[in-house]
């Protein structure tokens, strides 16, 4: 999934708040998750060190299609 494709996955399905993403991992405020993520991938494109938060955003994204 794109950068562009989760931008635009999140205009057609708003944030939700207090979601736990994994066992270690709760997004309290879905809407500044969101924000945040992105602006920190797309400010660092392919730096690697940068990966976590594409895979914390992926694994949201998982667990909102499946509730």
């Amino acid at each position: 999934m794109t950068l562009d494709q989760i931008e635009q996955w999140f205009k057609d399905n708003p944030p939700r708040d207090n979601v736990r993403v994994n066992r270690f991992s709760v997004v309290v405020d879905g809407e500044k998750f969101v924000k945040s993520h992105l602006a920190a991938l797309r400010n660092n494109s392919g730096n690697k060190t940068f990966l976590p938060y594409y895979d914390r955003m992926i694994e949201y994204i998982e667990v909102l299609k499946n509730d």
